[in-house]
């Protein structure tokens, strides 16, 4: 391509030099319209290379020698607002890490076919001011599928999700939290995880709400416990409600809820009642 117009070899040349991409610069040409299935004679260079140029300027806003200008869980959170962008690494999806790991670091992340929500985010993006613009876009996001809790709560990932910043979804649709890469060590079932932590901003000021995680898949042991009394636990279609007979040693089944909303009724009555 360089032989088909000569600007091009500036362009791609000072790319590839760049001390993160180091010759990986397969993206920014994708991102230019640019694709190994196009006839490059037909190509119009000058508005491709426009494209190139600015695509390569806004990435190294983000991605800079050594690493990220700006937090990993930043990232994340404004390119789940964009699409579901995770890497699927064996059993699991990976947010992606600020390393520069074969798997787990985002330049895997770079390579894989959910690239192009970065440039559909690249292209919603100011010249500077990344951090400001990208916080922007997540306090101004109307997600509502499963990525919300993910965008809204930065420490799921942060404080959960392990080194490797993993996560597991089960046959039925549950969605694990990992703190290592496989499910025999400790995980929290994310939808009472995050329940969990809406609980914590809201007034159920006669109730002691807290998470309990456990070694293994079995999410049934995952759960929030209230007033050392109560459980609500996901089963991958609805929240349910289980009261604690200690005569008897058993959990008992109370009610099932549709949403968290039905929850946080639940909960709002509950703190009435103690």
């Amino acid at each position: 391509m360089k032989n088909l117009d000569s600007n091009w070899k500036a362009y791609i040349e000072q790319a590839e030099d760049h001390p993160y991409f180091t010759g990986e610069i397969g993206l920014l040409l994708k991102f230019a319209g640019v694709t190994d299935s196009l006839d490059f004679v037909a190509i119009n260079h000058p508005e491709a290379q426009v494209k190139f140029k600015l695509y390569f300027k806004k990435a190294t806003l983000i991605f800079w020698e050594k690493g990220l200008t700006i937090s990993s869980t930043l990232l994340s959170r404004a390119l789940l607002c964009w699409g579901d962008y995770l890497v699927k690494i064996g059993h699991n999806y990976t947010f992606s890490k600020d390393s520069f790991d074969r798997d787990y670091g985002w330049k895997r992340y770079l390579r894989d076919e959910n690239v192009m929500f970065l440039k559909n985010m690249l292209d919603s993006l100011p010249d500077n001011s990344v951090e400001k613009a990208l916080n922007t876009t997540i306090k101004n996001h109307s997600i509502t599928d499963w990525r919300k809790n993910f965008i809204d709560f930065p420490e799921i990932i942060e404080d959960y999700c392990g080194d490797n910043r993993n996560i597991r979804v089960l046959e039925d649709g549950v969605i694990l939290l990992l703190k290592t890469n496989a499910t025999n060590g400790y995980c929290a079932e994310y939808n009472t995880f995050a329940l969990n932590l809406q609980c914590q901003l809201k007034d159920f000021d006669q109730l002691t709400i807290e998470y309990i995680d456990s070694v293994g898949r079995d999410y049934s042991t995952k759960y929030i416990l209230v007033n050392d009394s109560y459980g609500v636990s996901y089963n991958g279609q609805n929240y349910l409600s289980e009261k604690y007979e200690h005569l008897k040693n058993k959990w008992l089944h109370v009610e099932d809820f549709e949403d968290e909303d039905a929850v946080f009724s639940w909960l709002k009555d509950l703190n009435k009642q103690v």
